[in-house]
């Protein structure tokens, strides 16, 4: 469940990154719109040019290490997942060998079923 929710995480912040910078260069640099967030409210954001690229500046970099910070935590859960069902059918295995008569072994070549 971890790594599922580290993942929608990181595709999450993967994607505030391109809207961040659309806003900027938009409000900042050629002006055409006012510098907006979505489902941030307005009286939160500056309202001079230097502090909304600072703002979104520091916003994309923010989403970039929090995207790093997911995938790692991602990688690490899906590993983890995927090592115990490893471990649980070769334990299982491994017990139902131990429960077979040794004429089972002397009737079978390796490899045969």
């Amino acid at each position: 469940m971890l790594g599922l929710l580290a993942s929608i995480g990181t595709h999450a912040a993967t994607l505030v990154t391109p809207l961040v910078i659309g806003t900027a260069i938009d409000a900042v640099f050629t002006c055409e719109s006012e510098y907006a967030l979505p489902l941030v409210p307005q009286t939160w954001l500056p309202t001079e040019a230097a502090a909304q690229f600072w703002r979104s500046t520091g916003l994309a970099g923010t989403a970039l290490l929090l995207s790093a910070l997911l995938a790692w935590v991602c990688g690490v859960a899906m590993n983890f997942f995927a090592h115990g069902v490893m471990f649980g059918i070769r334990t299982d295995a491994d017990e139902k060998i131990q429960r077979l008569d040794m004429t089972f072994f002397d009737n079978k070549e390796t490899g045969e079923k």
